[in-house]
């Protein structure tokens, strides 16, 4: 029998690796400061007003409960106070003259702060806790106007009305006082994606849908359209609704305004006036892997918009829905929106803090000491910010709140 050479041998018994990549352009991030809190398990996005960042969190403790933190960007992240835990929420805060707002994730109870001290100033009871048996959120997409807070309960848009407070009663005393419902359209026409509001018009669209028996999905009738609307905030009157055939009407953070334009940017791209309803552009194919259900947050830079698009980081023209570059990492998911500044879009991913340039997509380096949330990315639970020259995010354990400079 012929024998095998050891060279052959060696060979077919130990089969050469393939080489490992070359590391990635690395990116030093200057660090501005560092905070810890002890964040909750989600938060949409910060309220940023002026040079504060609200942070929902939670009491430094173990079993603490929700309070919001305070942060002066301006003074190298100086904590300006912490709150008292209260009760539980998830939710944004809202700033409304000298109070901070925290609304319960139940959408029924209201917690109201100073905001000179972020001590307790009163607590407002919204109606009856009443359990829903198909397990959807009862309270989304807060934002404010005026004296108004608004949000989205059961499908439908509520109205608070701050005026009504009694700031003279012991903070911790209940104050019941019942919101307005001032959009509703029974029994199955509801609001799924976040609404958003601008100078006293909120716009939304709604969608009709049928419960699966087993209350497993939510089935949408694709024979009856979406529905955009524009609502005036002071006095509840529909300025204009338009059919959209076109737009599902379902997933979260899909409208975007730019300039006079009120976009709805999903799996296709359309335009809208946004003082009339009139269409300027529908159903535009993007043409590769768009975006999907609670896909993150849409950023609107230099007229072109920046968002997550399955597993690619994407930008598009704002004006026609045009490709103007995607981008895939080898490996893992994104776990934030990208933000843009000072020309270039930052975003956490598994590899860690990725930078690119905003205007081309080239890639410019990684920094590997900020890591994204979990594996498998398109975790969107922890927002980011930007603030003049800063970008601020939590890091990879979630419990520090981290500013670079934009450089």
């Amino acid at each position: 029998m012929a024998c095998i050479g050891l060279p052959a041998l060696l060979l077919f018994a130990c089969p050469l690796d393939p080489p490992d990549p070359p590391p990635e352009k690395a990116y030093h991030a200057e660090i501005l400061w560092e905070r810890e809190i002890n964040t909750v398990s989600s938060v949409r996005s910060p309220l940023i007003v002026g040079q504060y960042c609200y942070y929902p969190s939670r009491e430094n403790y173990p079993g603490g409960r929700q309070n919001i933190v305070k942060i002066n960007m301006e003074e190298n992240g100086r904590v300006e106070w912490e709150s008292r835990g209260v009760g539980y929420s998830s939710e944004n805060p809202q700033k409304i003259g000298p109070y901070i707002y925290l609304p319960d994730r139940s959408g029924f109870i209201i917690y109201v702060y100073n905001d000179s001290d972020g001590k307790l100033a009163a607590t407002v009871m919204l109606g009856t806790v009443v359990m829903r048996d198909n397990g959807m959120e009862l309270f989304t997409s807060a934002a404010v106007s005026g004296p108004y807070l608004f949000w989205v309960r059961d499908g439908g848009l509520m109205r608070f009305d701050s005026r009504l407070i009694d700031f003279s009663k012991a903070p911790g005393a209940t104050q019941y006082i019942p919101p307005e419902q001032i959009w509703f359209n029974p029994p199955q026409t509801r609001i799924f994606a976040d609404f958003i509001l601008e100078n006293g018009t909120l716009y939304f669209i709604t969608r009709y849908y049928i419960y699966n028996p087993n209350f497993e999905n939510v089935d949408f009738t694709p024979e009856i359209p979406a529905i955009l609307i524009a609502l005036d905030a002071e006095t509840g009157d529909v300025k204009w609704k338009r059919e959209a055939p076109h737009c599902k009407g379902v997933d979260d953070n899909v409208l975007v305004l730019n300039g006079d334009k009120l976009l709805v940017v999903e799996g296709a791209f359309s335009s809208y006036n946004k003082l009339t309803g009139v269409p300027i552009l529908e159903n535009i194919p993007l043409g590769y892997e768009t975006r999907s259900f609670r896909s993150g947050r849409i950023t609107l830079n230099n007229n072109r918009l920046f968002y997550i698009g399955g597993w690619n980081l994407v930008s598009v023209n704002a004006d026609t829905g045009a490709l103007i570059w995607h981008i895939s990492p080898a490996d893992g998911g994104f776990s934030t929106s990208p933000r843009v500044n000072n020309g270039q879009v930052f975003i956490l991913h598994e590899t860690g803090l990725r930078v690119y340039n905003a205007d081309t997509g080239e890639f410019i380096g990684v920094d590997g000491s900020f890591r994204g949330k979990g594996k498998g990315g398109l975790q969107f639970s922890y927002e980011v910010a930007v603030y003049k020259d800063a970008y601020i995010f939590f890091n990879d354990n979630l419990n520090y709140v981290t500013a670079i400079r934009c450089k």
